[in-house]
């Protein structure tokens, strides 16, 4: 019992890379480099399990598992949700608004300078930079505040949310996409010029019910109801996975590619990653070594990369370098700038077209999340519903007199050792008579 409440209140999170802003959530000797490039522990800031962490540009956010919500990183325009005159976070806080109003955050993610999050209820906020639409509002506003949802249909609420860079998305209970902020990169859809600012959550055009929804900086992937993959934005080297194509005529309509059935997607700027069924296949620039040992050059339809790494658990892509979590190790391929790859040389530019396995003890890790230049690993723990302060003193309590009745029962032991098993007084019909004192 002391053991699983021991995992039940620790909450294990890792990170490397890039610390530009504090966004790693650890102390770096920035005199020297503002990088680390070996996974290194944030420091315990719940004392619940966490459950989820996603990561804007250059601030990051994590939940626990009483859906509290944290950020750190830059709050240059106040997208840590800390409204103090802090230019950075250094450290994992508690975001004033939620917790000020008891509103139990399911996750929250960030853009360049602006952040949105989702409720256990469906109700979706956004703060920050509102520059280009972005917070979804017609204010240069940027404290935290619940998003105009007057566009959506009637019974229709969001179910899942995700950013790019100056833009936000929501998926709705409806299998629509809603997106607001900046059009560049064809990232609103069709019917939309690069030009176009949208003020307020805007229904996307599309001819298929979305059931999942992945974002990466400047593509779009979308799964339907039947798996089918389909996929829009920018797509210079196919990260699309289709014919590449200038970055100047961006995919405006999604298109169907060559994938099904995939349990997770993550995007760099140059190439994509597909989790499938313990496999790993990608899409895109792999001249510098982001597929591992497969040829460099570019593919523009899925190629296999997790050949010899075990049954892969969980998938992350940086700039120019992917990262693979198995059944029997962390691993990573590609090109090091800022110690992104946990290579261990911060100082030292590194090129790998190999899967390199990271030194560390992943005992209890099993998720990754990574943007861009930064990576998180960790435990993840499921949200522990009704799992109150009660139910834990209970625990503790329940823990405590279970040694008590231990102890009691090793004295009783010991005293019967000492003592006949049993004593009668006299033989009535070959039946014993105990004394009192043997009960």
């Amino acid at each position: 019992m002391f053991i699983i409440q021991k995992a039940l209140l620790h909450a294990e999170l890792l990170s490397v890379g890039s610390n530009v802003f504090g966004k790693l959530g650890v102390h770096v000797d920035e005199t020297k480099l503002p990088l680390s490039a070996n996974f290194q522990r944030v420091a315990d800031f719940t004392q619940n399990g966490v459950n989820r962490v996603r990561m804007g540009v250059n601030h990051a956010f994590a939940t626990d598992t009483r859906n509290v919500l944290y950020a750190w990183g830059d709050n240059t325009y106040q997208q840590c949700g800390q409204t103090v005159n802090n230019v950075y976070v250094s450290k994992p806080m508690v975001v004033p608004y939620f917790a000020e109003n008891k509103i139990k955050v399911a996750y929250a993610d960030g853009g360049q300078h602006h952040s949105i999050a989702i409720d256990v209820d469906g109700t979706v906020y956004s703060w920050g930079s509102n520059f280009s639409g972005q917070a979804g509002r017609l204010t240069g506003d940027s404290s935290v505040a619940p998003v105009d949802t007057s566009n959506l249909l009637d019974g229709e609420k969001a179910t899942g949310i995700a950013t790019n860079m100056l833009a936000s998305y929501m998926i709705t209970n409806q299998g629509n996409v809603y997106v607001w902020g900046s059009c560049q990169h064809a990232l609103c859809g069709a019917g939309h010029t690069a030009a176009d600012i949208l003020y307020i959550p805007t229904k996307m055009t599309l001819a298929f019910k979305v059931a999942k929804m992945y974002i990466g900086m400047f593509g779009i992937y979308f799964s339907d109801d039947a798996g089918q993959v389909y996929a829009s934005g920018v797509n210079t080297y196919g990260e699309l996975c289709l014919p590449a194509q200038d970055p100047e005529d961006p995919v405006q309509n999604p298109q169907m590619i060559n994938m099904k059935d995939v349990d997770d997607i993550q995007a760099s700027s140059q190439h994509v990653l597909f989790l499938k069924q313990g496999a790993v296949y990608a899409c895109g620039n792999n001249k510098q070594g982001q597929f591992g040992d497969i040829a460099a050059g570019t593919y523009e339809q899925p190629v296999l990369i997790s050949n010899g790494v075990g049954n892969v658990i969980s998938v992350a892509a940086v700039n120019q370098g992917s990262y693979i979590l198995s059944d029997i190790g962390l691993f990573s391929t590609g090109t090091d700038v800022t110690g992104e790859l946990a290579l261990g040389k911060p100082k030292l530019v590194q090129k790998k077209f190999m899967m390199v396995q990271i030194n560390y003890d992943l005992t209890e890790i099993d998720s990754l999340s990574a943007h861009n230049n930064y990576v998180f690993i960790y435990a993840q723990e499921q949200v522990k519903k009704g799992m109150g302060a009660g139910l834990i003193t209970a625990i503790v309590f329940g823990s405590i007199a279970g040694v008590v009745l231990i102890v009691v029962a090793a004295i009783y032991i010991y005293k019967c050792s000492k003592k006949p098993k049993y004593s009668y007084i006299s033989e009535e019909k070959n039946k014993l008579v105990f004394n009192d004192d043997q009960w």
